[in-house]
């Protein structure tokens, strides 16, 4: 079914939305937990398969405010070349 899904988002015959976890887990991988840390450190971020709709996103759902090294921080340490975005 999930490949049903990813041919018509494909082909633009449907669109997917989310928020928090429906966001989080569009991506090839997702962040399934982590804390903030006072140094970077990649091994503070839980990472877990997504769904893939969107394999380039990285959704940092528990972003409410700026802190100086949140998941999605930490992560981006570890995997610099994928972008994120915080929901």
């Amino acid at each position: 079914m999930i490949e049903q899904i990813k041919a018509r988002v494909n082909l633009g015959s449907l669109a997917l939305a989310g928020t928090s976890a429906g966001a989080a887990m569009m991506g090839q991988i997702m962040i399934a937990g982590g804390s903030s840390g006072e140094s970077p450190n990649p091994s503070l971020v839980e990472l877990t398969a997504g769904l893939g709709f969107l394999p380039e996103l990285l959704v940092d759902q528990a972003f409410s405010q700026p802190q100086p090294h949140g998941p999605l921080d930490e992560r981006d340490r570890g995997q610099p070349r994928q972008a994120g975005h915080r929901d």
